[in-house]
């Protein structure tokens, strides 16, 4: 499952726990995700789901709900 996956990479890159990683939660004001962190997020995902992100979509990625939102779209393509 999508969200799966990605509490993981919160919890490797973050260090978060899984738990407190929900679909509402936002990377820089819930996290404290810096670009470093977020890039390193990116990267994570396109590795775990085989995809690419485009550049100019990084800037979209807030949420998690916006990363499983942009995986399903990919993957769908």
């Amino acid at each position: 499952m999508i969200l799966d996956k990605i509490k993981d990479i919160i919890k490797d890159i973050l260090d978060i726990e899984p738990e407190e990683v929900l679909l509402s939660s936002r990377l820089a004001e819930d996290f404290e995700a810096d670009s470093l962190d977020k890039i390193q997020i990116v990267m994570a995902i396109e590795d775990t789901f085989n995809i690419q992100v485009d550049d100019e979509d990084v800037k979209s990625i807030n949420t998690i709900q916006d990363a499983v939102d942009y995986i399903e779209k990919k993957s769908n393509n």
